[in-house]
């Protein structure tokens, strides 16, 4: 369907619909309300704009399907990786910066996990502030 037919049909839909107006016949009043038994519920915190991230103003949500897109291959390499226990490691990405975070076993992993998230596609650079939980030995 070409732009100039979506166009007429969206038109067409529009005045149907809108010619379609069916008038009701009057209804008996409604009765008073009743008090409110019940707390009111809290509002909802405010929607961000479109195209913006909720959780980081100023941020496209092209850019946060990146950097959750990078989080998830850092994380999925982790988590295959046979010497690094990834599943004690939390990753976040923010403009393509991967936070590792968490304690495992040893320096080495420390390092392999490092060396891991570089290496995957969309990763501009690393912050590994991971803690070993024993001293080398």
């Amino acid at each position: 369907m070409n732009v100039p037919s979506i166009v007429v049909t969206s038109a067409l839909f529009v005045a149907v619909a809108s010619g379609c107006r069916r008038e009701e016949p009057p209804s008996a009043p409604l009765p008073p309300p009743t008090p409110q038994t019940t707390a009111p519920q809290p509002t909802p915190p405010p929607v961000a704009s479109p195209g913006m991230s909720s959780a980081e103003p100023g941020r496209s949500a092209g850019q946060t399907i990146d950097d959750a897109t990078v989080t998830a291959k850092v994380k999925a390499a982790l988590l295959q990786a046979p010497d690094v226990k990834g599943t004690d490691i939390n990753v976040d990405t923010v403009n393509g910066t991967v936070t590792l975070k968490g304690s495992v076993d040893t320096q080495t992993q420390i390092d392999r996990a490092a060396s891991i998230a570089k290496g995957i596609e969309g990763v501009k650079d690393v912050q590994n502030t991971l803690m070993a939980k024993s001293a080398p030995k």
